[in-house]
């Protein structure tokens, strides 16, 4: 976050890069707050706040990703009342690499699908380690026990409407950022005649 836009107060474990630590909620919610002012802030404080909320976006999308994951595990198990529990934790790795037919794929998933050819970031597992702690505590469920098993899917269901929460706030900060960037840009690339008094 931008030293001198975002830390005033000079705290120096709050200047330590998003890039270099564990993304909290705090985090989050602290970057979304002192970058509301977007029209205040000058061209580099708002390009690094464009570059902090990306990575919180990418951070959040990750996350999001693992948790929904998460959740169809234990929606799963939750759901094979007519096996034991030893079965379903036995036949789940089956059912995870299983290829879903064509069918159950929207066109927009099929999309997504076509972009995963991006520069894998090395320090995203550091920087989503503090908004999965519900993927953590899924990580011990003794999926053979239906009461565990819902308590996890609640516990995992709460995080993801969090993070998704969060997402969307995220997402519509940077389509605000990028606006203005664009605005400015246009501006300063207009001729002197054409630029509002």
């Amino acid at each position: 976050m931008p030293p001198t836009d975002a830390h005033p107060d000079g705290d120096p474990a709050a200047e330590i890069s998003l890039r270099d630590r564990p993304i909290d909620l705090v985090d989050i919610a602290r970057a979304l707050g002192e970058s509301s002012n977007i029209e205040r802030l000058g061209g580099a404080a708002i390009r690094a706040w464009r570059d902090d909320l990306t990575l919180i976006q990418e951070s959040l999308s990750y996350a999001r990703t693992i948790l929904t994951a998460d959740v169809a595990i234990l929606s799963h198990s939750g759901s094979e009342a007519t096996t034991t529990g030893r079965d379903v934790i036995d036949d789940l790795p089956g059912k995870l690499t299983s290829s879903p037919s064509e069918e159950h794929w929207s066109a927009e998933d099929l999309e997504d699908l076509g972009d995963l050819e991006v520069a894998f970031d090395e320090g995203l597992f550091a920087r989503t380690d503090q908004l999965l702690s519900a993927h953590r505590e899924m990580a011990r469920v003794d999926l053979s026990s239906a009461s565990a098993t819902a308590g996890a899917l609640t516990l995992v269901e709460e995080q993801l409407a969090i993070l998704t929460e969060r997402h969307a706030a995220v997402d519509a900060r940077l389509q605000q950022i990028r606006a203005v960037i664009i605005r400015r840009y246009r501006q300063a690339a207009a001729p002197a005649r054409d630029r509002p008094a």
